[in-house]
Order: structure tokens, then C-alpha cells, then sequence
């Protein structure tokens, strides 16, 4: 029984943290054009594994040091308004496609989002 009740606890989590975001709303974006922003540090994994896959597929990035603290501010403000709690913790990279922020997407879903509005 206790297994069960861990097991079921975890399946939640999992569904919490990887659909919990649904109240996410587009801001408006930075550019005129279509645009993809990569917030990251450069000893991430994570961030390097989003920009050599944006690289490959031929998709022009910027990418904005999450390490600065001007950047990060700005990110933070775009975070907020986009319906992101900034006190709950995330991983990088943060994704802005357009307007839609996005916390550690699959490289392929930015992609996506980026062929879909533009």
C-alpha cells in the first residue's frame, strides 16, 4: 500500500511539473520579425544541447546570458507576465519564441513554435 501511494505521488508530480503550466500566455515580442531567444548559461548542458540543435536545423537564434543580471531581470519581467511563479524553481534554457516563453523545451517543440507563427 505504501508503494502504491508513492508511486501515485510521483505520477502526479511528474503530470504537475510537466502540464502545470497551462495558464502560460503569450507577451508581446521583442522583434518586428520572428525571433528565437536562448537564456542559458554556457556550462549548461541543457542550453548548449538547445543551441547545437538550433544550429543544426539552420534556425538563427540570440542568446542572452542568464548569468547577467540585466538579462535575467528582463527575462524575469517576461517570465511574470506570462503567467510564470518565479519563486517555483526551473531549468534552463529559457525559450522565447515570439512572445511564447517557454522553460527547458525540446529543441524540436521551439522549432515548432517558431515554423507555426512564422
Amino acid at each position: 500500500m505504501d508503494k502504491l501511494i508513492v508511486i501515485v505521488l510521483l505520477v502526479a508530480a511528474v503530470i504537475y511539473f510537466k502540464y502545470g503550466d497551462d495558464d502560460i500566455v503569450p507577451v508581446r515580442p521583442l522583434y518586428a520579425e520572428s525571433y528565437v531567444v536562448v537564456y542559458g548559461r554556457q556550462a549548461c548542458g541543457n542550453t548548449q544541447y538547445m543551441e547545437k540543435t538550433l544550429n543544426r536545423s539552420a534556425l538563427q537564434f540570440y542568446s542572452g546570458d542568464f548569468d547577467d543580471p540585466v538579462i535575467r531581470e528582463e527575462i524575469y519581467g517576461r517570465m511574470t507576465m506570462a503567467g510564470y511563479d518565479i519563486n517555483k524553481n526551473f531549468m534552463l534554457p529559457i525559450v522565447d519564441v515570439n512572445g511564447w516563453i517557454m522553460t527547458n523545451p525540446d529543441p524540436q517543440e521551439v522549432i515548432g513554435k517558431y515554423v507555426e507563427i512564422k
